[in-house]
């Protein structure tokens, strides 16, 4: 919510002013509303990242041409393929 006054002057915003104004604070809600669902996903993220590298059944993705593009250590140590694994999270909360 956005409130603006002036009590030096009436009339100081014209509608259009007032247009322009209501324009950006939807424009900024908006922002806001996307800044926290791009956090929740990035928190979601790293938790499945947390229980695919946690657990000890080896997992690993592939692309079209069959190259893998991530995997967990479990794999990494099963296949004796240390080079990939891709970023880390630190499951203790920081990452």
């Amino acid at each position: 919510m956005l409130y603006l006054e002036n009590n030096l002057a009436s009339h100081v915003f014209t509608p259009a002013r007032i247009s322009v104004l209501e324009l950006l604070a939807s424009q900024a809600a908006i922002s806001l509303e996307n800044a926290r669902l791009y956090n929740d996903l990035q928190e979601r993220e790293a938790r499945i990242r947390c229980l695919v590298d946690s657990n000890i059944i080896g997992i690993f993705i592939w692309n079209f041409q069959g190259r893998i593009i991530d995997a967990n250590q479990a794999f990494s140590i099963l296949s004796d393929m240390p080079g990939k694994i891709s970023s880390r999270v630190d499951c203790d909360g920081r990452s």
